[in-house]
């Protein structure tokens, strides 16, 4: 009778209710994958990638895969009149090099395109093309990997209980899986966004027991610089934590030099790249950013002049404030609809305990606002049923959750 007791008490609270937990959160995940991805039923949950920008990033995989490097098949004429204002030959249309996406997400899908090479070509009973699940895969394993992130940072800086209600929320928030079919690396960068907000953490926990925090800080600079990669738009939070920094660390003469170093030191071979070939470090991305301003993006990219597309920067006022009154006012969607995420804003008031609570809440409001200001400047033409590449909104909602 004891073992039983015993036993249903291991079930319970003991070392089987871990096991069980963890298990139908694997088995949730991974059914979900299989019937989102794949649809046995022929449900028509995927009908393929949805977003144009995450389509192109995907042929820029399939040209890496193929030999020809960074490449893109999307020829923008306003690319080939930055070429030769900038006196570069043109090379040949298979070998024409992407100045417009980061390397990171094409990068990371390539292996796995060659992998699959031989299956490029579709049947005549394939639905769907093979390469869009390759890359709604791959974004769901980034998307798993980032939600148990935020659950290890969590429970670090909360508890276990509330961490695995987080995580439960995170897992069932729809706008994380929209996402998977859009074929962005926004789920990439959620992972990146989660590790860096755990250095973070060890950081500001460092700092309030005396310890050396320079190496935390200088690690969560080099995961924002893999974000810059990925989206240069995303540079903008990094902004944001700076200006933390500034504020808390008491080495801050130390500290932001040496994480503006590490970053640059990710992003600058890029930019060189991006200027020997275009004269501008940001590439054909720079133009994408001039929509609403000089016109619509549509318009931008096929311009063959690039003389007439010069601006001040107070032109970009009216966008900012479109953008930013625009987000806010979608803030609960953007947000993914989770019930709990929004309450962050009144967890502003409460007094935490903990100093690491206390001091976490401002690194992310510093850097969501960054998120938004720089989402709402940089947005192109990009919309696709409502998701932006330049929202970061989501990598928020965890931590958010769990303060609300």
């Amino acid at each position: 009778m004891s073992s039983l007791q015993e036993f249903i008490h291991a079930l319970e609270e003991g070392r089987f209710a871990k096991v069980i937990r963890w298990s139908v959160i694997l088995a949730v995940c991974f059914f979900g994958l299989i019937m989102f991805v794949f649809d046995p039923f022929y449900k028509g949950l995927f009908k393929g990638l949805t977003h144009h920008k995450g389509m192109e990033q995907a042929a820029i995989a399939k040209q890496i895969a193929r030999g020809y490097g960074f490449s893109t098949p999307a020829i923008r004429p306003i690319a080939v009149a930055q070429m030769q204002a900038n006196e570069r030959q043109l090379p040949s249309p298979h070998e024409f090099p992407d100045t417009y996406y980061g390397p990171v997400w094409p990068a990371t899908l390539a292996p796995f395109m060659y992998f699959f090479k031989s299956k490029w070509d579709m049947a005549l009973n394939d639905h769907v093309y093979l390469g869009d699940r390759i890359v709604t895969s791959v974004s769901a394993v980034f998307f798993f990997l980032g939600a148990l992130v935020a659950y290890w940072t969590i429970r670090r800086l909360f508890d276990v209980k509330i961490a695995m209600i987080t995580l439960c929320l995170t897992l069932l928030t729809a706008l994380f899986w929209r996402y998977l079919s859009t074929g962005l690396p926004q789920l990439e960068m959620f992972f990146f966004f989660g590790i860096a907000m755990y250095a973070m953490l060890r950081a500001v926990e460092a700092r309030v027991n005396g310890g050396k925090t320079l190496g935390w800080l200088a690690l969560a600079a080099v995961l924002f610089g893999i974000l810059a990669l990925t989206n240069g738009v995303s540079a903008w939070l990094f902004l944001g934590v700076l200006l933390f920094v500034g504020f808390y660390f008491p080495n801050r003469l130390t500290a932001l030099p040496v994480m503006i170093a590490v970053f640059l030191l990710i992003v600058s071979p890029w930019l060189v790249r991006n200027y020997q070939l275009t004269g501008n470090p940001l590439g054909t991305g720079y133009f994408a950013i001039l929509h609403q301003v000089r016109g619509s993006e549509t318009e931008i990219m096929r311009s063959s002049s690039v003389t007439n597309l010069t601006i001040s920067p107070l032109h970009y006022r009216a966008k900012l404030q479109r953008g930013v009154e625009e987000q806010l006012g979608k803030l609960y969607n953007n947000l993914g609809g989770c019930v709990v995420a929004p309450l962050f804003f009144v967890a502003l008031l409460h007094p935490f305990r903990r100093p690491e609570a206390r001091a976490m809440r401002w690194l992310l409001l510093l850097t969501w606002l960054f998120a938004i200001m720089g989402s709402a400047v940089s947005r192109g033409e990009d919309s696709a049923q409502g998701l932006s590449s330049t929202d970061f909104q989501l990598f928020f909602i965890p931590l958010f959750a769990a303060y609300g």
